[in-house]
């Protein structure tokens, strides 16, 4: 029986027998597709140290956003651009990303990493200046709402602490 497109019924059954199924793989072809999988991300990984204009060096720290208390793995380095000769004025940037910790195992630089120890991150606020964190010895600017403690005759690790 043939219908009005020009396909057969028989034709139809073997179709819908052989794409409405999942192909059923081998132990075999699993493991083959795992170690190609795997292949591929130690050859990107020996390409990237290879290259020496690369990712790296860069940065990389481990961090828990305190507010949300949620963690990410931050890898953070400069480039640099320059025009002209001897002397000549050099542009500098930081770049900075930022990478989910439920995803940071695929990349190289989490390579060494205990992600799953929390006590090892370094605890984040949203922003300096609405940090809740009283004593963060990398606070760049004072606390908002917090009068500015200074003391001539003494020195302090944080300079703009709140304790």
């Amino acid at each position: 029986m043939v219908d009005w497109r020009g396909i057969s019924t028989k034709s139809l059954y073997t179709w819908i027998a052989q794409f409405s199924k999942p192909q059923r793989q081998t132990d075999q072809e699993v493991e083959i597709r795992r170690r190609k999988k795997e292949l591929a991300r130690v050859t990107e990984e020996r390409d990237i140290l290879k290259n020496r204009s690369g990712p790296l060096p860069a940065c990389v720290q481990y961090v828990r956003r305190q507010s949300f208390w949620r963690s990410y793995l931050w890898v953070a380095r400069t480039v640099e651009h320059g025009a002209g000769g001897y002397g000549s004025p050099r542009k500098r940037f930081a770049v900075a990303l930022g990478c989910d910790l439920a995803h940071a195992d695929r990349l190289i630089y989490a390579r060494g990493l205990d992600l799953r120890n929390h006590d090892l991150a370094t605890p984040i606020g949203a922003g300096c200046k609405v940090c809740e964190r009283p004593a963060c010895p990398q606070r760049a600017f004072p606390m908002v709402g917090r009068p500015l403690a200074t003391d001539p005759a003494q020195s302090r690790f944080a300079p703009y602490s709140g304790d």
